[in-house]
């Protein structure tokens, strides 16, 4: 056996102590394995003095062995039918000729625990963060909404505004029409017999102002409320609006900081891969 194959054999007891982890060490040459140290979960399918030819991993060997470069492999618990595995096999090498295989298999049930958090985890925050996105989306599109809906108010203030002169234009006719009644009454009375029919005309005119004061006290009287309703309703849809505004800013400071834990359970997901 080479010198350095027994050194490593000597002192690869001692790894797992070391390392304070749940790990199994081979030391082959490259013909057969030379020790096995294994723990109860991690157990090798062959025992010391297994040839490597007809192991089933001289493939693999002989690839580690043309490159130069070790060899990584997940052997996941369906598999190993104990726990899932991280399998390093890396080449030993003497003045510049491979000597041998060294490997470790270490128990990853817990990291495999921790990715299967991980993956629940982000699961999670991508169902929140779109959610999030949705409500973000409703909120600015009420908050377009009620914009249009306190134009549309403004409108009907300047509707009423508009009305409001109509019926001051109108009351001015209806004293014009009622002072018009009154003269024609005088001059009525002044003909006598012969101011009859006018005098029924001016009757007419006195009922017709009369008719329209009314009118226009119940048209004013409506425009009124109408006026005090709107300004009322528009009051509320501009302190929802405002309300929608503070929600939209505040549910984008939350999309961002969601976003920003997504990034990060992302990046942790991907570095436990590695």
């Amino acid at each position: 056996m080479h010198e350095l194959l027994q050194k490593l054999i000597d002192t690869a007891s001692l790894y797992s102590k070391f390392l304070q982890q749940d790990i199994a060490l081979s030391v082959s040459d490259t013909e057969q394995y030379l020790a096995l140290f294994e723990t109860e979960n991690l157990k090798f399918p062959f025992p010391v003095g297994t040839l490597i030819k007809g192991s089933g991993f001289e493939n693999v060997l002989e690839e580690i062995a043309r490159t130069g470069e070790s060899f990584v492999n997940y052997v996941p618990k369906e598999i190993t039918g104990t726990v899932p595995i991280k399998s390093i096999v890396t080449p030993i090498y003497d003045k510049g000729e491979v000597i041998g295989y060294f490997s470790a298999s270490v128990n990853i049930e817990k990291e495999a625990k921790v990715e299967e958090y991980s993956n629940l985890l982000k699961e999670s925050i991508d169902v929140t963060d779109q959610n999030i996105h949705d409500i973000s989306k409703g909120a600015e599109e009420l908050s377009v909404l009620l914009s249009q809906v306190s134009n549309e108010f403004e409108q009907i203030k300047k509707s009423i505004q508009e009305g409001t002169a109509s019926i001051e234009l109108i009351k001015g006719i209806t004293k014009k029409t009622n002072l018009l009644s009154l003269n024609a009454s005088i001059e009525a009375s002044r003909a006598g017999a012969a101011g009859r029919g006018f005098a029924i005309v001016a009757g007419e005119m006195r009922k017709l102002a009369e008719q329209c004061k009314v009118i226009t006290e119940q048209v004013e009287n409506a425009l009124v409320e109408i006026q005090a309703n709107s300004i009322q309703t528009a009051e509320i849809a501009m302190k929802a609006n405002n309300v929608s505004r503070s929600q939209l800013e505040s549910t984008e400071e939350i999309t961002n900081s969601v976003d920003s834990i997504a990034k990060e359970c992302n990046d942790m997901f991907e570095y436990l891969k590695k």
